[in-house]
């Protein structure tokens, strides 16, 4: 099993969005996941968002990927190398839990539904899964994550349950992309943790910067191995996972 999953999903890249939809569709059909930022740097454009429901209606998951993908508060040294993209960075537990229900309300409002995964912007969020009511699952650089309760001594308690993926991903924000050295970190992550899921990322600049038919090409190996595409949500239901 393997996950596919779309980044920064916003109207500001509707153009690599679709094509990088049409080449994901041609090999795994709908079950990919599409990471969506409401909000992207805090502008909400109008004009394409028509066009951006309508290219990414087939995924079989929506994810909330941060509000605004934008650190505005105290940047630090990862701030700077990924162009400002954590945006949960520097900021209370309060105001990340003000921010993802932000961004899950606009998603309400265009979806009509209301989405509960989350990938944290440049994989930076400092509090745990439990702390964040509004969250099912989460994911990680290294973790997909999820909650799980159970009653012990008449009180409900909770737990993460971490499930260990190994990261494809090619945009690494103002650094230079080596796409070797990217898949060679994951090809080690999967070595180190051998039940490590496959989790290829697509961001739009993998299409302007040329890296989509590497990505292609990598979920094409995959497949031909005899691997099934799966969504987070489908792989935290599956029967092989869950037992």
């Amino acid at each position: 099993m393997f996950i596919v999953v779309l980044h920064d999903v916003t109207p500001q890249f509707v153009e690599p969005i679709e094509i990088a939809v049409h080449a994901v569709t041609q090999l795994v059909g709908t079950r990919f996941a599409c990471a969506i930022v409401p909000r992207w740097h805090g502008e909400r454009q109008h004009a394409e968002e028509a066009r951006l429901w309508k290219a990414i209606e087939g995924c079989d998951e929506y994810l909330l990927h941060g509000w605004t993908h934008k650190r505005t508060q105290r940047p630090g040294l990862i701030s700077k190398l990924t162009n400002y993209a954590d945006e949960f960075g520097g900021i209370s537990l309060q105001s990340i839990r003000e921010r993802i229900d932000l961004g899950q309300q606009e998603l309400r409002d265009v979806l009509g539904t209301t989405v509960t995964g989350f990938v944290p912007p440049a994989w930076r969020l400092p509090v745990e899964l439990t702390q964040l009511t509004q969250l099912t699952h989460l994911m990680r650089w290294r973790w997909l994550e999820t909650v799980n309760e159970s009653v012990v001594a008449s009180q409900l308690v909770k737990d993460v349950r971490r499930l260990p993926v190994a990261t494809w991903s090619f945009d690494w924000g103002r650094m230079p992309v080596w796409q070797s050295a990217s898949h060679t970190l994951a090809v080690l992550q999967q070595r180190m943790q051998p039940t490590s899921m496959p989790c290829i990322v697509i961001h739009p600049a993998d299409v302007s910067r040329k890296q989509l038919p590497f990505i292609v090409s990598i979920i094409r190996q995959l497949l031909d191995a005899g691997e099934e595409p799966m969504t987070p949500m489908m792989l935290l239901r599956s029967p092989v996972v869950a037992s």
